[in-house]
């Protein structure tokens, strides 16, 4: 345990969320299993202006339907300037 579970692919990972309206790129990912049932996800969003709460929803869902990852952790950070 606590290694990536052999069912998920990272890349994937990647291609979903960064075909999610409002994420630009997405960062440095961790993705590790502590049990039998619970997949963790941490990961580095580059938004594109978007308004991040909203964007982290929108990531959770995907990592929840697509992936079974019902704990994640997001960082975000915008192009916007200040």
């Amino acid at each position: 345990m606590q290694g990536v579970p052999s069912s998920i692919d990272i890349e994937k990972i990647r291609t979903a969320l960064e075909s999610i309206e409002g994420v630009k790129r997405v960062g440095l990912m961790h993705v590790w299993q502590l049990d039998d049932k619970k997949i963790f996800f941490e990961g580095r969003i580059l938004l594109n202006g978007a308004e991040p709460e909203m964007v982290k929803r929108k990531i959770r869902v995907a990592l929840r339907h697509q992936f079974c990852i019902n704990h994640s952790t997001l960082e975000t950070k915008s192009t916007r300037c200040p």
